[in-house]
């Protein structure tokens, strides 16, 4: 699926930055992450978190398909910022990060792209390496609303959507070669103006 249309009028409005870090993003790096980790932060949009962390000594490597947001993120901060598709990551090396980022972007993706997106994130993860997501869930106050495309994803408000069910998305983690250390689901994560969205935070780890 790719809305690069949809988000690139939304990246004109919401400039780099301007929304300030996630809470997604503080809790990864008050808990998980270290200065000098190398991080991939798949699909980083205006970079908001991608900023964030490299303002605290993270070495950030961007990417999004949204031109837009990327040309107004060169040269804002010591942070790499690449136009294309963070679901091939096409020129990224072999076990060349740390870590990689995922907040809102599995869910913008089909279930087949999400396939080659586990096994991309995995090869370019060094041995050990974390993979951080957040995403909404099956229990979203705003699933099953718009125009349905294929199971648990529909089309609203202008753009694509496919909500995820934790039990399932772990299975497919360890299907592609992850260990699952942290799985939680709660509508207190991403608070948004007066909305609670139901979300998913999971931490995986490649394996041996």
């Amino acid at each position: 699926m790719n809305d690069r249309d949809y988000w690139n009028k939304y990246y004109e409005e919401h400039r780099p930055g301007s929304d300030g870090e996630s809470p997604f993003a503080r809790e990864i790096y008050e808990k998980h992450v270290q200065a000098g980790d190398r991080i991939l932060d798949l699909g980083c949009g205006n970079g908001r978190d991608s900023l964030f962390f490299a303002g605290r000594g993270l070495c950030v490597t961007g990417i999004d398909s949204a031109d837009v947001a990327i040309r107004e993120l060169q040269g804002k901060a010591d942070a790499r910022f690449v136009c294309g598709d963070f679901v091939k990551l096409d020129g990224m090396e072999d076990g060349s990060f740390d870590c990689c980022y995922s907040r809102f972007t599995v869910h913008a993706i089909t279930l087949e792209q999400e396939k080659d997106l586990l096994r991309n994130v995995r090869r370019v993860l060094r041995k050990g390496g974390r993979f951080f997501i957040e995403v909404r869930s099956v229990h979203d106050a705003i699933y099953g609303l718009g125009e349905a495309k294929e199971t648990d994803a529909y089309v609203y408000e202008g753009h694509y959507r496919r909500f995820i069910r934790l039990r399932d998305f772990i299975d497919r983690l360890s299907d592609a070669g992850f260990d699952v250390v942290y799985a939680e689901e709660s509508d207190a994560f991403a608070p948004y103006k007066d909305t609670r969205p139901v979300c998913l935070r999971v931490t995986a780890v490649k394996a041996e």
